[in-house]
């Protein structure tokens, strides 16, 4: 490589990290303020969690964990010189409703219910 194309590398190669440390620290700036416009949503996360791992630990013999996920993402648009940062807090809820379903393969005994009868 010639003196002049390898002193065109590093210099691609010093604008390059003085561009991702650019994007770090805006990175490290934006943190703060998305937990902060985030809180409220956080916290109702946080007692979704708690709640259904409550429920889960009354059916289960192993201890249950609560868990959230706070993803920060970062969407760099390097064509335009875009950049910006994204944490989205989802609030997990589940409504749940069973019921048994009678077995088709399984007939009615004749005995009737007053009886003591039904399906075996």
């Amino acid at each position: 490589m010639s003196d002049q194309k390898t002193e065109l590398a590093r210099q691609r190669i010093a604008k390059a990290k003085e561009i991702l440390d650019e994007v770090r620290d805006l990175f490290v700036n934006a943190v703060p303020v998305l937990w902060d416009m985030n809180r409220d949503d956080i916290k109702l996360a946080i007692e979704a969690a708690v709640e259904a791992a409550q429920e889960k630990q009354e059916e289960s013999e192993t201890p249950v964990e609560a868990k959230i996920s706070l993803p920060i993402t970062c969407k760099w648009s390097l064509y335009r010189r875009e950049i910006s940062f994204e944490m989205p807090v989802t609030i997990k809820r589940v409504a749940k409703v069973s019921e048994e379903l009678a077995d088709p393969n399984q007939p009615d005994l004749p005995m009737g219910e007053a009886n003591g009868g039904g399906r075996v």
